[in-house]
């Protein structure tokens, strides 16, 4: 049976671990992958359904996770709850965690063993932040704060189709690296037309390895990895949707001033040449279907912004892309709709 085709825009590069041989690294490895830091601080456990919070004290803290103390015991039935961290004055680092080990020690009190999953984009940035600075008091920096999964797009349609599937939660690749399941990995989609975008995501599955050409060369073998992001689905949403209008803003920009620069040589954008341009824009005369779809939203901002999505990034006008003219009526009707439904 011959491979399955690789898609060449979700190869990622893994840095900096090493690649297995033969296999993903097996979970034990998964413990002492990412680099652990000593913490002294108070930190407090809030159970789901329950008024109050747990008094706890951190020992040490990851990427991944904390190993707690605390004086009373966790309930049994216990297996989420949210941990909030110190930060500044007033603000908390929060991080929905979830229950691994619990040890009793000779004195009574309990250690947890916690792993973080799921945390909002700015939690997160407080994250890393904490464990740099906390990292700047270690002389060994071999071991990282977490294994680098960067993914190149090159194009505007990649680019798009990257940004759905992230706001699904979930995300598939190909990597020539393995990772060991419920390993937590630095997402990176890398992309020339917007800021790199930086998530925290889990490996939920790792496929047995293909091969990207006929060769039975290890340095050919290529493995598909699911991801699961750990942050909350709505704020997933809502970071993705801001990504795209930014997308879409930036690709009507540099429209406006691709007309601005060729007006003079298109006398027929500003001032028609006759009464019949005059009377119907070039957006109708050339894509009047186009033109029943644009009244057919009209109004509608969700439906609206999704269909101009679709008409900048997608393969919608012709093979060469618009003309400067097309491009001036959509541009025109763009503004004019954000002006009057603006929310």
């Amino acid at each position: 049976m011959s491979a399955p085709p690789i898609d060449d825009d979700r190869l990622a590069l893994c840095l900096p671990d090493s690649a297995p041989a033969e296999r993903p690294t097996p979970p034990e490895h998964n413990r002492r992958a990412q680099r652990r830091l000593a913490i002294q601080t108070r930190a407090r456990i809030v159970l789901p359904d329950c008024e109050g919070s747990l008094v706890a004290f951190g020992r040490d803290i990851s990427w991944g996770g904390i190993r707690l103390c605390l004086p009373s015991a966790l309930p049994g039935s216990t297996d989420r709850f949210q941990l909030r961290l110190p930060w500044l004055p007033g603000r908390a680092l929060n991080a929905a965690s979830q229950c691994l080990r619990v040890q009793t020690t000779s004195a009574g009190s309990q250690e947890v063993a916690a792993r973080f999953v799921s945390l909002s984009l700015r939690d997160q940035e407080r994250l890393e932040r904490l464990l740099t600075l906390l990292g700047r008091r270690e002389s060994d920096g071999t071991t990282p704060l977490a294994r680098h999964l960067d993914v190149v797009v090159s194009d505007l349609a990649a680019l798009d189709q990257a940004l759905q599937e992230i706001a699904t939660g979930y995300y598939t690749l190909h990597s020539a690296e393995a990772s060991a399941l419920q390993q937590g990995v630095r997402f990176s989609l890398v992309s020339p037309d917007l800021p790199d975008i930086r998530l925290r995501a889990r490996v939920i599955d790792v496929s047995t390895p293909t091969h990207s050409v006929p060769s039975k060369a290890p340095a050919n073998a290529v493995y598909t990895m699911i991801l699961r992001f750990e942050h909350p689905q709505p704020l997933l949403r809502r970071f993705v949707d801001t990504q795209l209008e930014k997308l879409l803003c930036a690709q009507l920009a540099g429209t406006a001033d691709r007309h601005r620069n060729v007006a003079p040589r298109f006398s027929h954008v500003a001032k028609p040449m006759d009464k019949h341009r005059a009377e119907k824009g070039w957006l109708e005369r050339e894509f009047p279907d186009l033109l029943d779809r644009i009244v057919a939203c009209w109004g509608d901002v969700p439906a609206f912004r999704r269909l101009f999505r679709e008409l900048i990034l997608g393969d919608v006008g012709q093979p060469g892309g618009w003309s400067e003219a097309v491009w001036a009526d959509l541009t025109w009707l763009q503004e004019i709709h954000g002006r009057v439904f603006a929310s």
